[in-house]
């Protein structure tokens, strides 16, 4: 049995402060006017000191990350609900979701998003979209969804997640979906993503699906209280569905319990013993890691302290290159003094930055995200861990909401914001770091080609087919902003692995193999906060005109590819069949 001592260790804090964030109170967008904040002298003196002394008059790493914003071009048009039509902190959640797929299955990744008055697809070529009808009226509220292929056919399927009611099933026929009657016996509450993964090793995926609690109605019992043990924890539950390759079974024997207020998940094999876990970020208490028994049942353990945050995100990466794979959760970070003015408020937040899980190699990890410069990123959504340069090295990149610390009845001036802004642009604008082979340097965004957004769910896909990826934000404004990628000067190799009856693609590993450098992906499903990114492996590997690739299947087959020429996608399956596609 593993126990919570093993799972984060070696990363100790004397004391926690912890503080939780009267959201209902804080105004997303737009400055204001007038001056008065309300506080002391002595405090404004310490916030501008501590701005001081942040190191903006460093100077600036040299970043090769690029983007350019083609909203305009791109014919993706559609609108989300704005926060202005939800209601109080509901309106900070966002309904924006962005889903990858490739509906037609002709290797180009379309898109799937949500929150306007219907789910639209978008069909994609050569990175100019065109709304298409492809689904049919779903009644009821579609919160979130799920890309899968759920009956093996070699095309995605889609689950619509609707709240107060059960998950639309429907199945891709040839780019067109039709709904699966019966699907799901199950009526969800506010369900926030799901992830899927072959638990059982029967051939069929199976669904694990994240539920938040409902804000309109009530809040987390951690908001104002550190320590929620789990029978005190309200929320909503989450559950696991097993798949029959046609239908979905509710599992009741599973071991997942309790109720929570979550927001993203992996599933993912985290211990390396081929059989996929499932990792749970959750808001206002512990993230949680089921791990599979074998048997159809996970063990539940609850992750240390440090990650009694603010979980928005559930990103797997290789970041340290033991070819394990680490967890990067998203959070919100404040300065001392920051938070010592939000103390001052009614509410009190947890605002210790974003988590990085360093993975053992047993599924137990360290909290690294000080070490590899990523704690801070301001108030973090929806996150990506990719090589977004094409050098060989992973960057990350996630969404933050704009902060312009305006309370009820008190705020802060218009002077202090805008040196917090200077010091700190993620309150403003998405956080961005480029990897450097031991860490990660933080990028100046504005630089990089972003906009000042209210950033919430992003996904990853290479829109043009030019071997770089390009970035889909969705935005609380319910605008979706389109990021072509212009700094990726490197070659890339790009593998779509295909399932056949009895093996799933999802659970399958992947190395590239170029000289001395090894680089390793992992093909599985996560839900970060309402978005999904594309399920195509993508490896940036600098200047190598060509590299050896091994696969191994959920099932321990692997199979190696020598002299697989660069900027082509190699396309496999569990019988080790493969083609070439430039």
């Amino acid at each position: 049995m593993r126990t919570e001592t093993k799972v984060i260790v070696l990363v100790l804090l004397l004391g926690y402060t912890a503080y939780a964030v009267g959201a209902v109170a804080i105004s997303s967008l737009g400055a204001g006017s007038g001056s008065g904040s309300g506080f002391g002298a002595e405090q404004a003196d310490d916030l501008e000191w501590e701005l001081d002394e942040a190191d903006e008059t460093a100077p600036e790493f040299e970043r090769t990350i690029q983007f350019a914003n083609t909203s305009g071009e791109s014919g993706i048009d559609y609108e989300s609900s704005s926060k202005e039509a939800l209601r109080a902190t509901q309106s900070m959640m966002s309904d924006a979701g962005v889903y990858v797929t490739d509906h037609d299955g002709d290797g180009t990744p379309d898109v799937l998003l949500v929150g306007g008055d219907e789910p639209v697809l978008f069909e994609n070529e050569n990175g100019s979209f065109t709304e298409t009808d492809s689904i049919p009226s779903i009644d009821g509220t579609v919160r979130s969804a799920l890309v899968f292929d759920y009956d093996g056919d070699g095309l995605d399927d889609l689950l619509l997640l609707r709240m107060s009611d059960t998950p639309v099933l429907l199945e891709n026929r040839g780019g067109a979906y039709d709904r699966v009657d019966g699907a799901f016996d199950v009526e969800l509450d506010v369900p926030m993503g799901a992830a899927a993964a072959d638990y059982t090793g029967n051939g069929c995926l199976d669904v694990f699906v994240v539920q938040n609690g409902d804000w309109r109605d009530e809040r987390p019992n951690g908001l104002r209280e550190y320590n929620v043990s789990d029978g005190a924890d309200n929320g909503n539950r989450n559950y696991l569905f097993r798949g029959t390759c046609s239908s979905f079974e509710t599992v009741t024997d599973g071991g997942i319990e309790g109720t929570r207020w979550s927001l993203a998940t992996s599933f993912v094999d985290l211990t390396g013993d081929g059989r996929p876990d499932i990792h749970v970020a959750n808001d206002f208490n512990r993230d949680i890691v089921y791990y599979n028994q074998g048997d159809g049942t996970f063990e539940r353990v609850e992750l240390g302290d440090r990650t009694n945050r603010n979980g928005m995100s559930s990103t797997i990466a290789d970041v340290d290159g033991d070819g394990h794979p680490d967890i990067f959760v998203t959070n919100v970070w404040f300065t001392d003094s920051i938070q010592q003015r939000l103390d001052d408020t009614t509410f009190r937040i947890r605002g210790e930055g974003n988590n990085l899980l360093i993975n053992n190699g047993d599924g137990t990890f360290e909290e690294r995200a000080e070490t590899y410069g990523v704690d801070r990123g301001g108030w973090g959504w929806a996150g990506v861990v990719a090589d977004l340069t094409n050098d060989g090295e992973l960057d990350l990149f996630h969404t933050t909401r704009h902060m312009t610390f305006e309370f009820a009845d008190r705020r802060f001036s218009d002077r202090e914001v805008t040196l917090i802004h200077k010091a700190y642009p993620f309150f403003q604008y998405p956080a961005v770091w480029e990897g450097t082979g031991d860490g990660f340097e933080s990028v100046s965004a504005r630089s990089a080609g972003f906009d000042v957004t209210d950033g919430r769910g992003v996904a990853e896909l290479d829109a043009n087919g030019n071997g770089a990826l390009d970035l889909l934000v969705a935005n609380n404004d319910g605008e979706f902003h389109l990021y072509e990628n212009e700094g990726a000067t490197g070659n890339a190799v790009v593998l779509e692995l295909q399932r056949n009856d009895t093996v799933t693609a999802n659970g399958a590993s992947v190395e590239i193999i170029d000289g001395d450098e090894r680089y390793h992906r992992f093909v599985h499903s996560n839900s970060d906060y309402l978005s999904q990114g594309d399920q195509r492996v993508h490896v940036g590997v600098g200047d190598a005109d060509s590299v050896t690739v091994r696969v191994t299947w959920p099932d321990g087959t692997s199979y190696r590819y020598d002299d697989v020429r660069t900027n082509r996608t190699l396309v496999t399956d569990p019988s080790g069949t493969f083609e070439t596609r430039p």
